[in-house]
């Protein structure tokens, strides 16, 4: 455990700062897509419930609403699984302030697919 440790901060050491991997790019990159997808799909959906707060759950926009909180509650269980395999393959973790947006969206999108 020790020699695995020590291996990998020589890496961290060794390698510019600022260069990370083409895997932890496409890691980033992808988890970046479900925070900002989950954002979407949770702003529409709220949205779309109070604009058609007066109409019946049968209506087939109030179904398309009740799809995107779904939707936007599914991207954030998936953003909240990748972020530590996010913290595992960068070089540097990301920034603090946008894991804690991330982490906020989330948790805001599930517990509004609950409602």
């Amino acid at each position: 455990m020790a020699r695995k440790k020590k291996a990998k901060q020589r890496d961290r050491q060794a390698a510019p700062r600022g260069v990370e991997s083409p895997a932890s790019l496409f890691v980033t990159v992808g988890w970046s897509l479900t925070v900002l997808t989950t954002l979407a799909c949770t702003a529409a959906g709220g949205l779309g419930e109070w604009l058609l707060r007066d109409r019946p759950s049968t209506d087939p926009a109030a179904i398309f609403v009740q799809l995107l909180r779904v939707s936007g509650a599914v991207t954030a269980v998936v953003s909240l699984l990748l972020l530590p395999v996010v913290y595992r393959v960068r070089r540097e973790p990301p920034p603090m302030g946008l894991v804690t947006f991330a982490i906020v969206v989330a948790f805001v999108a599930i517990l509004a697919s609950f409602r």
